[in-house]
């Protein structure tokens, strides 16, 4: 939630920077909609709850022990 807070409104000066690194012959309008922002910031937060329930349980399974003995 942080992420989304915080690298919405900054996404925009790299997008700014990469339209305007085009040069003058591509003339490309930088808006976005707010529509876009929350499409995105759903998009993020799904697959994020979807990753998380998928490596849980794998998670639960791992006896910690034997992977620290494993790695001497």
């Amino acid at each position: 939630m942080i992420g989304m807070i915080c690298g919405l409104p900054l996404g925009l000066v790299p997008l700014q920077a990469m339209m305007d690194s085009n040069g003058d012959a591509v003339d490309w309008p930088c808006y976005i909609s707010p529509l876009t922002y929350i499409v995105s910031a759903i998009f993020v937060m799904t697959v994020s709850v979807l990753v998380s329930f998928l490596f849980s349980r794998r998670i639960k399974r791992i006896d910690m022990v034997e992977v620290l003995k494993g790695m001497e």
